[in-house]
């Protein structure tokens, strides 16, 4: 049976707590230890969409479908693209969302030229 909720949140730091209550609420269906990598993934895309995302609430959608969960993060920021981080530079702060979402998630993406980014997990 498919699953799927939306919610919005506003572009406030507290949005990243609100983000990982709702999913707490929502029948993901994923193992504990699937949970708090879906945590920290979704902690990681609201907070770069309440710093970068412009003007706007965020979209917040879970889908729990098929064998698969997968949330997306959507907000009204200017589309860019990423650049890649030197993995062995550790010391320096921040840019550590994206590679996170690629090493974490089994399938991920972003919708070309947006502030649309998903992540999924096999159940």
């Amino acid at each position: 049976m498919k699953r799927r909720l939306t919610t919005q949140l506003p572009r406030v730091q507290t949005s990243p707590s609100a983000a990982r209550a709702t999913l707490m609420d929502f029948e993901h269906g994923l193992p504990p230890e699937r949970l708090s990598d879906a945590e920290l993934l979704l902690s990681e895309l609201v907070s770069n969409a309440v710093k970068y995302g412009g003007e706007g609430d965020i979209s917040v959608i879970f889908e729990r479908d098929d064998g698969r969960f997968r949330t997306e993060v959507v907000d009204q920021g200017d589309g860019f693209i990423a650049p890649l981080r030197d993995c062995s530079d550790v010391d320096t702060p921040g840019g550590w969302g994206l590679p996170l979402v690629q090493t974490l998630s089994d399938r991920w993406g972003a919708h070309q030229g947006s502030t649309h980014v998903w992540f999924e997990f096999a159940l």
